[in-house]
């Protein structure tokens, strides 16, 4: 399986690298425009590209990525009078809504490798989680019983503005109607945190979410990696 992956990326990178030589040509802002949808790490997305230079090109658009699903935590501590912490039934929801202002540059007319930067901007709760216990759960020194929370809800907040930065390759104005490009790249979304506006309102929480914190200042940065059909409108 490892060998034709790799034969296919192979193939791919071959392909754009000799349609990228019968696509150098000077351009002039804004000469044409290219409508492209694309697939990834970062949901599904529809842009607008547009060429400014040469070598340059910005590209704006929107991208999304709904999920959810559940599963069972029992990472908890014991609370006082249980053998066993219960098992809590959570929902977790990733809704991804971003728009974006990208700017590729194409450092040689006869290659099809590019260097991308620019902003992503929207929703700053990227993951959100909910449930429903019947039993007492403790976090640290915190005990939260049924009757005064009852459903339990927590989200993970980033930054709004996202900085980023990525390589590929695929022309993003070809002389077809069609181009195809290959994206990888990092969005940095910030320090994330976890809040919850139940928990934070009956006491500080203990060393358990401390941890969960610590852990999360390691991921600061969300991977992009994306495969994008690109379509020449004019």
């Amino acid at each position: 399986m490892k060998i034709y992956f790799l034969r296919f990326f192979l193939f791919c990178l071959i392909f754009l690298q000799s349609a990228s030589l019968f696509s150098q040509r000077d351009m002039k802002a804004f000469e044409h425009g290219v409508v492209a949808l694309d697939a990834g790490t970062s949901g599904i997305g529809l842009s607008l590209g547009f060429p400014l230079h040469t070598s340059v090109a910005v590209r704006t658009g929107v991208s999304a990525l709904p999920f959810s699903f559940h599963y069972t935590y029992d990472d908890f501590d014991p609370a006082p009078g249980q053998i066993s912490p219960p098992d809590v039934r959570l929902k977790a929801q990733i809704n991804m809504l971003n728009g974006h202002l990208l700017f590729d540059y194409f450092p040689s007319r006869n290659s099809s490798f590019f260097l991308t930067a620019g902003l992503y901007a929207g929703q700053n709760r990227m993951i959100r989680i909910s449930g429903q216990s019947t039993e007492p759960i403790q976090i640290g020194d915190l005990i939260i019983t049924p009757d005064e929370v009852g459903e339990v809800e927590g989200w993970m907040k980033i930054h709004t503005i996202k900085p980023y930065v990525g390589i590929g390759f695929g022309r993003t104005l070809p002389d077809s109607r069609f181009g195809f490009k290959f994206e990888l790249g990092a969005m940095f979304i910030g320090t994330p945190t976890i809040q919850s506006n139940k928990l934070s309102s009956l006491v500080e929480v203990g060393e358990e979410i401390s941890g969960i914190d610590r852990f999360l200042t390691r991921f600061k940065v969300y991977p992009k990696l994306s495969f994008q059909v690109n379509y020449r409108i004019f």
